[in-house]
């Protein structure tokens, strides 16, 4: 059956598959000077992956889940099954990038095929399955028309047509950070990337098995492919949460035309529930301290005006979602099975859904749950084009004005993916490095670390221990009451008899004093260098024993 789609498939991996082995091989690299990274999303989001690689690969087993590297004390709930994965490659000999790189590209080229696979099963069209991943990986919305404008209007030269920042970034307004889905979620964020691949391949399973009872053609392999399907849906509590929550949607309205088979669905849904449960409760539950994680917001981001949020959506999506809305009502004409529909359809509940809860403090998190509708709107968009495509010229001239205006301000994002020279900035200098090998292999694993509240402290990122803070947003985003925290560490720097108990009420072993802690903490390193030993200095740091504290 497979063989017919090779040609598809073929064109899919030469090209979509070359951009991303290309991409990921240039995203991070590993030199003599120090950890490079080839965007600023990278540098930004894998200091944490970093971190929790290194815990998988340095630390021993009955340590990677007492402490999240942010917030000593903390629950780990961060999904982890990427950075796992890459953890243990790095603990058998291979280096920090490569372990990053190669996982990253097995996983870009596992999802075009689970693309491509949910696209055929539902539209029975390999030009629309082709048509709706190429959507996909475009999405941007309108805002190359802005940009065209400017670049018509300054006389810049053909050289100058890629942009030189994210034209579809809508921050102020909206809280939208990046318009382009490879820009800001399947590069920078390790658990979308291999949490959409087990979504999507569950998808698959579970579409395939329907597309033989559509037929009514026996298939005697359904209960396996349906437990296959089951089990990677399983899995996605410790590998991507707001996937997790958008399959749930997804497969359930999907399954419920065909709610008569439910002694097979059930090959499905049983592993699925029993183990996401298990998994969930072991490695998730209990570690959200803040009691307003959630919330409703109606309208997520957009004014308080219907006129507001229509003018958000046409910003941020353009086109697509009207699109898809006609889509639907074709499909419907053309009597397309009611589990497909159902399937579509379910992708706006999750649009609706991210429109009324915010599922996490930062509002910007919700655009995961948007990315998946956007995936089932590209669907119902490919259908919609297609179908003009078979017209006259007229229809033709639109689907082709159609397709410029979904894939236009993607194409100019991803262009200016591979300005690598432009995008580079290091993560981690060599002296960052060293100084977490020393921590690491010189103090106790459980260890807590006084340094000041960052992203990508080498004590968290190269030493493996947890830091009383990192970036508050962050920490803050993961659920943790971290305010008193974030007030009492410019105390502990200060020194005195009330930076003494506050060391001891937080069990700090360790105190770093560098140039960050000197100059966002004014740290008085007089204190500390009087009070208490020193067991690591470098040009740009020393490291204070104050254990003392604590035996005290």
């Amino acid at each position: 059956m497979w063989q017919r789609h090779r040609a598809s498939i073929g064109l899919l991996l030469s090209t979509w598959g070359l951009f991303f082995t290309i991409l990921f091989s240039k995203i991070i690299e590993l030199t003599p000077e120090g950890l490079y990274a080839g965007h600023v999303h990278v540098w930004g989001d894998w200091s944490l992956h970093v971190s929790l690689a290194h815990i998988f690969a340095y630390k021993s087993p009955g340590e990677w889940f007492i402490n999240h590297p942010y917030y000593a004390g903390g629950k780990l709930t961060y999904p982890f099954l990427a950075n796992m994965i890459s953890g243990l490659l790095v603990r058998v000999g291979m280096s920090l990038d490569l372990a990053f790189i190669i996982p990253s590209i097995v996983f870009s080229l596992a999802l075009l095929l689970v693309m491509y696979g949910v696209y055929y099963l539902v539209l029975r069209s390999q030009k629309g399955a082709l048509l709706a991943v190429n959507f996909f990986l475009l999405a941007s919305g309108p805002g190359f028309i802005n940009w065209l404008y400017h670049w018509f209007s300054s006389g810049a030269a053909w050289a100058d047509v890629i942009p030189k920042y994210d034209i579809t970034r809508l921050e102020k307004e909206y809280q939208w950070l990046a318009g382009n889905f490879i820009n800001g979620m399947l590069m920078p964020q390790r658990a979308f990337l291999i949490g959409m691949v087990l979504a999507a391949g569950s998808l698959v399973c579970l579409l395939y098995v329907m597309s033989f009872w559509e037929t009514k053609v026996r298939f005697r392999h359904q209960q396996r492919i349906l437990l296959l399907g089951g089990v990677l849906a399983a899995i996605l509590p410790i590998t991507h949460m707001h996937s997790f929550i958008a399959l749930v949607i997804v497969a359930g309205l999907t399954c419920l035309p065909w709610w008569k088979k439910w002694q097979s669905l059930a090959w499905y849904v049983i592993p699925a529930g029993i183990i996401s449960t298990i998994l969930y409760f072991s490695f998730v539950a209990g570690g959200i301290e803040n009691p307003n994680f959630m919330q409703i917001r109606i309208g997520w981001t957009a004014p308080d005006t219907i006129l507001g949020w229509f003018y958000m959506w046409w910003r941020i999506y353009g086109v697509m979602i009207p699109l898809a809305m006609l889509s639907v009502g074709l499909m419907i004409k053309d009597r397309m099975p009611w589990y497909k529909i159902s399937f579509i359809t379910s992708f706006f509940v999750i649009f609706g859904l991210g429109n009324i809860i915010q599922f996490q403090p930062i509002a910007w998190d919700n655009s995961k749950l948007f990315l998946w509708s956007y995936f089932g709107f590209s669907a119902a968009a490919a259908y919609l084009i297609i179908t003009y495509f078979d017209r006259k010229w007229l229809p033709k001239l639109m689907g082709v004005f159609l397709c410029l205006m979904l894939v236009s301000s993607g194409l100019l994002e991803i262009a200016r993916l591979y300005q690598f020279d432009q995008n580079r900035i290091m993560m981690s200098s060599v002296e960052d490095i060293h100084l977490g090998e020393f921590v690491r292999n010189h103090t106790p694993e459980s260890a807590r670390f006084l340094t000041e509240p960052t992203h990508n402290h080498p004590v968290m990122m190269w030493g493996t221990r947890p830091i009383l803070l990192g970036y508050p947003g962050w920490a803050w985003n993961f659920g943790f009451l971290y305010h008193q925290r974030e007030a009492d560490i410019p105390r502990m720097y200060q020194g005195g008899s009330a930076a003494l108990e506050l060391l001891r009420h937080y069990q700090i072993e360790y105190v770093v004093v560098g140039s960050g802690e000197l100059r966002s903490q004014k740290a008085n390193e007089g204190f500390f260098s009087s009070q208490f030993p020193i067991v690591y200095s470098s040009p740009h740091y020393r490291v204070y024993d104050v254990r003392s504290l604590i035996l005290n």
